[in-house]
């Protein structure tokens, strides 16, 4: 009996892909993630050299105040300089 099923079953299909030979397609994971491991990662120092470095600054000349580079003080006299 079980022959005669899956010869039916194999007859119908040579023609369509069916979902049964497709296989998995993956798309969504098996559970969710628990939110510390998915923040342990961000820890190590690995992480932080490569996403977390820090941008270079200075100090402004006119005012003493540390700045980035393109970023202009509030003071009226640095803006109309850009130091």
């Amino acid at each position: 009996m079980l022959r005669k099923t899956l010869g039916f079953c194999f007859r119908g299909v040579i023609g369509q892909p069916s979902p049964l030979l497709l296989g998995n397609k993956g798309g969504t994971p098996k559970r969710k993630k628990n939110p510390m491991q998915l923040r342990r990662k961000v820890y190590g120092i690995h992480f932080k050299e490569r996403y977390m470095k820090l941008e270079e600054w200075y100090y402004c000349p006119l005012c003493a105040e540390p700045k980035r580079q393109g970023e202009w003080c509030r003071r009226e006299a640095c803006r109309q300089i850009k130091p």
